[in-house]
């Protein structure tokens, strides 16, 4: 049987996940036996601004642990800090923003875990009743390795059976103009949201900060080697803006090699 090839969009800090996806890969034919379907996943590693996980261009999924079995450091209580701190809720409001269907994957939820991580039953399920009213869907798995196969089954239920594929970035909805110039300049090389909104708040505009790449210089030492940059953006002091990231974008933007 040939295997499906799906795509999917991981986060880079889920490094964990990531190594379950490609041990996944790695023993997809010893599963013929027991499974009538062979999944390989194709993903994409970038930082994320919006979702841990996206599966499709209708599908961006937020992952969070209560704790305990979980074996991830970024997801590892990272349910319970955000009850306590109510950062979830903002985060699936702007995940909701730009995917049509967000999903919340839940990861190792039991009843132990959650006392051990100072929490109280009734608020848990308090909080997880407040957000499947946003509505936003809840799937629960017991482990690591439950998610990666509840990502498989979300990616060809999307992609194949749906035939809704997977695109590189979706944009937010209801931006303001700053938040639509960064989003614009997140496009280049090398650039997160993070930089693209460090670039808009020195440069103010998308042209400006084109103006400034093109008139910045990578300067080399009398042996050939990389020394620094030298212009506009060096004199910016952003951090994460050096010489590979002047000469990948001069290289799509003018040409330059």
């Amino acid at each position: 049987m040939k295997p499906i090839f799906l795509k999917c969009i991981i986060d880079d800090r889920e490094r964990k996940l990531i190594e379950i996806i490609d041990k996944r890969n790695e023993t997809a034919h010893l599963r013929l036996v027991n499974d009538d379907i062979i999944f390989l996943v194709d993903y994409k590693c970038k930082r994320l601004d919006v979702a841990d996980i996206v599966v499709s261009k209708r599908i961006g999924i937020e992952r969070k642990g209560i704790g305990g079995e979980v074996e991830d450091d970024k997801t590892s209580h990272d349910f319970s800090a955000s009850i306590k701190d109510n950062r979830l809720i903002s985060q699936l409001h702007r995940l909701k923003q730009v995917y049509p269907l967000p999903i919340l994957l839940l990861e190792g939820f039991k009843d132990k875990y959650v006392s051990q991580n100072g929490l109280h039953l009734n608020a848990v399920y308090g909080y997880l009743s407040k957000i499947v009213t946003l509505p936003i869907p809840i799937l629960p798995t017991n482990d690591i390795e439950e998610s990666a196969v509840a990502i498989e089954r979300l990616a060809f239920r999307e992609q194949i059976k749906k035939k809704h594929s997977l695109i590189a970035r979706s944009r937010p909805k209801n931006l303001t103009l700053k938040e639509e110039r960064s989003f614009f300049l997140e496009g280049m090389l090398n650039t997160g949201p993070k930089i693209a909104r460090m670039l808009i708040n020195y440069y103010k505009t998308p042209a400006k900060v084109i103006k400034a790449l093109k008139d910045t210089k990578v300067i080399y030492t009398k042996t050939g080697n990389v020394k620094g940059i030298k212009g506009p953006l060096n004199r910016s002091n952003i951090r994460g803006i050096g010489p590979k990231f002047i000469l990948k974008n001069q290289k799509l933007l003018f040409g330059k090699s």
